[in-house]
């Protein structure tokens, strides 16, 4: 259309998403074949940016991003896995 001129207006909304870390116990823990096995199983989620576990401890620590990953889908993995988190 001769003389009319467009206007393109792009938004950009940034997301930022939360970093979490928690440490919790699992007593069924018992070697460091148990704490490969939590590792490999939470490091499969995504958002989860890092999984250490240590067997004498029986302590876990994963950092995640949320979104993707919940503390609720960390605990279901370890559920899952047979290694649920000691609640309380």
């Amino acid at each position: 259309m001769k003389g009319r001129t467009t206007c393109v207006v792009m938004c950009l909304v940034e997301r930022k998403d939360a970093m979490a870390t928690k440490t919790f116990t699992v007593s069924k823990i018992s070697c460091n074949h148990c704490v490969m096995t939590i590792e490999k199983a939470l490091g499969a989620l995504p958002g989860v940016t890092s999984v250490s576990g240590d067997a004498a401890a029986k302590a876990v620590t994963v950092e995640w991003n949320e979104p993707p990953a919940t503390w609720d889908a960390i605990r279901s993995a370890l559920k899952d896995a047979n290694y649920p988190p000691d609640e309380g």
